[in-house]
């Protein structure tokens, strides 16, 4: 609030984002963020711009004591609060009943992404002929003219990290980055970072999937359990027959299930489980696909 810097973001692929969305971003907003490697050549980051854990020293796994959201149902999740205040040490707010011009400021981030940015072209003809609204309407056999996911990712992580290095009249003219140099100079004790051993356990933010652990000794058949139709196991449970048909919490970016984390039911860590199965990274970039699309 006091610098309008954005920290994180994720991208939602499906009509409306959910409560894994949700816990992606968060993710993302306490993480160092990692500078893509475009594979655009124009778009540029500004000199000034970034994202803060990118580019302030110290502000790597900060996080905040208020979180602050609307009221939306993947926001207002009991199950999805109640691990954010866990994990990240934080109250909630959720602001006063029907006042939302108490939530303006982000209201206005996203008006300014829209007008700079995404525009919903159906039924849409631009201002003259030689809009580019006309042309995007109906690409036809241009699929140059298509954006593809990455392309896509890259353009937006450009966008938010020349948002702030822009100058904001409302903050003196300073950038959301200087405002925040600015105010971490006249008071360090303002920044607050997960402890090493709780910013390892940022995936619990993710729902939990529970599932059992599979395996016949008589048949040689190690321990493993199996997540959308792909098999997964580590050194450690492999030789621990005695956990076969116990169950395990799993924890995953449904984005991108390479890997999981997996933590026995009374919490205790068993570590991150690799996919063992013949073409399972295939399989399982399908899978994300399948998601993506809900």
């Amino acid at each position: 609030m006091a610098t309008r810097a954005v920290i994180g973001y994720a991208l939602a692929l499906g009509r409306e984002y959910n409560k894994d969305d949700i816990a992606a971003a968060l993710q993302a907003s306490v993480m160092p963020h990692a500078a893509r490697a475009s594979k655009i050549p124009a778009p540029v980051v500004r000199p000034g711009g970034g994202l803060p854990s990118g580019v302030i020293p110290g502000t790597a796994w900060a996080c905040w004591g208020t979180f602050h959201f609307e009221a939306a149902k993947a926001h207002c999740a009991k199950a999805t609060l109640e691990r954010l205040t866990q994990v990240v040490g934080c109250t909630t707010d959720n602001g006063p009943l029907g006042q939302k011009n108490k939530r303006a400021l982000i209201e206005r981030f996203f008006d300014q992404i829209a007008s700079h940015f995404a525009h919903r072209l159906a039924a849409t003809t631009g201002g003259s002929r030689r809009a580019v609204e006309r042309v995007l309407n109906d690409v036809g056999e241009k699929t140059s003219l298509m954006m593809t996911l990455d392309e896509l990712e890259d353009v937006i992580d450009v966008l938010l990290a020349k948002y702030n290095g822009e100058p904001h009249g409302r903050l003196g003219g300073r950038t959301p980055l200087e405002a925040m140099h600015f105010l971490l100079e006249k008071q360090d004790s303002l920044l607050r970072t997960l402890p090493v051993a709780r910013s390892s356990a940022l995936c619990l933010l993710q729902e939990a999937r529970v599932v059992a652990i599979r395996g016949d000794v008589s048949r040689g058949e190690r321990p493993h359990i199996n997540f959308e139709d792909v098999r997964y196991d580590s050194r450690v449970l492999s030789g621990i027959a005695g956990l076969i048909g116990k169950q395990l919490r799993i924890y995953c970016n449904v984005k991108d299930i390479r890997h999981l984390h997996v933590f026995h039911m009374d919490g205790s860590e068993l570590g991150v489980f690799l996919p063992r199965a013949p073409g399972a990274l295939r399989h399982i970039r399908c899978a994300c696909d399948r998601k993506s699309s809900h």
